[in-house]
C-alpha cells in the first residue's frame, strides 16, 4: 500500500530531479509568506497563515515551471469547532510578460495535491488542487541577486465541499544559476 503522505516528499524530488537535467538555463527558489482569505463553508476564522516555497526552472525568459510545497493553517480559535491543517505538494506553469519598470508581472496556474488534516473530527483525506494567479518578481536589490516577489492567487480545494480560498504572498525569490 502506498503511504499518501510520502507522495507530495517524493514527486517533488523527481521534479526538481528532472528539471535539472532537462532545463539548465535558469533556476531558482522562492519563499512566500501567505495571507489567505479562507471560504466561509469551511467554517473557520475568515483568515489564515501559511507559507509557500517554490522551485522555479525555465529555458526561456517567459515560460517557467514551478514545483510548489506549501503548508496551511485555518483555525476556528474555538475548542469544539473545526480546524483545518493544510498540505500541499503541485506544480504550475508561470507566464512572464516582458518589462522595463523594475518588476516582471506574471500569471500562473496548476494543478496539484493537497492533504487536509481536519481537527478534531477524523475527516482527514488527500484532495485534488487546482490554483491560479497573478503577481510581480521584482528586479534585483542592490548586488545581493535576491528578488522581491509578491502574489495573488486563488485555491480550488477538492476537499469535502469543495472550497475557495484566496492566498496573498510576499517573500523573496533566490536566483540558483
Amino acid at each position: 500500500m502506498v503511504n499518501v503522505r510520502a507522495v507530495p516528499a517524493a514527486t517533488l524530488l523527481v521534479l526538481a530531479s528532472l528539471s535539472t537535467a532537462s532545463y539548465g538555463e535558469s533556476l531558482h527558489v522562492s519563499v512566500l509568506p501567505t495571507f489567505i482569505g479562507a471560504d466561509t463553508d469551511r467554517g473557520t476564522d475568515n483568515s489564515g497563515f501559511g507559507v509557500r516555497a517554490i522551485y522555479g526552472w525555465s529555458s526561456d525568459e517567459h515560460w517557467v515551471w514551478e514545483a510548489q510545497a506549501f503548508y496551511n493553517v485555518l483555525e476556528t480559535d474555538q475548542d469544539d469547532f473545526t480546524d483545518f491543517y493544510q498540505s500541499g505538494l503541485g506544480l504550475d506553469l508561470r507566464y512572464n510578460f516582458s518589462s522595463d519598470y523594475g518588476a516582471t508581472p506574471y500569471v500562473l496556474a496548476g494543478l496539484g495535491l493537497t492533504r487536509n488534516d481536519v481537527v478534531p473530527d477524523s475527516n482527514d483525506k488527500t484532495a485534488v488542487f487546482g490554483n491560479a494567479g497573478v503577481g510581480l518578481v521584482f528586479k534585483e536589490f542592490g548586488d545581493t541577486r535576491i528578488k522581491v516577489r509578491t502574489e495573488f492567487r486563488f485555491l480550488y480545494d477538492t476537499f469535502q465541499d469543495n472550497y475557495l480560498d484566496w492566498q496573498l504572498g510576499l517573500g523573496f525569490e533566490f536566483p540558483l544559476r
